[in-house]
């Protein structure tokens, strides 16, 4: 029952995340997509030449996938950032360094 209500959970938190997305990007506010330039199994990612490590688990997430930051900086001058991955419909945060 509890994996039940967690996966609705998550659920959910997907589809506000797409909506949000959906309803506050126009052609004037549209958020850059950026592209996963490298990624290890430690969790590290390149991206806008930036190095980023993972803060919650991003399963499956490759090189050549397209993210949005959603908070955060793309420049890697933040604490931590949240992604949103374009292929994938699903959000990580993770630590800029």
């Amino acid at each position: 029952m509890i994996v039940a209500v967690t996966k609705i959970g998550q659920m959910a938190n997907q589809i506000l995340m797409v909506t949000f997305l959906l309803l506050f990007s126009s052609a004037t506010d549209a958020r850059t997509a950026y592209e996963i330039q490298a990624v290890d199994n430690d969790g590290r990612f390149i991206i806008n030449d930036k190095k980023f490590k993972a803060k919650t688990f991003c399963q499956g997430w490759g090189k050549g996938e397209k993210v949005v930051f959603i908070e955060g900086s793309e420049n890697g001058v933040c604490q931590t950032a949240k992604l949103y991955n374009l292929f994938r419909k699903e959000t990580c945060v993770v630590y800029c360094e």
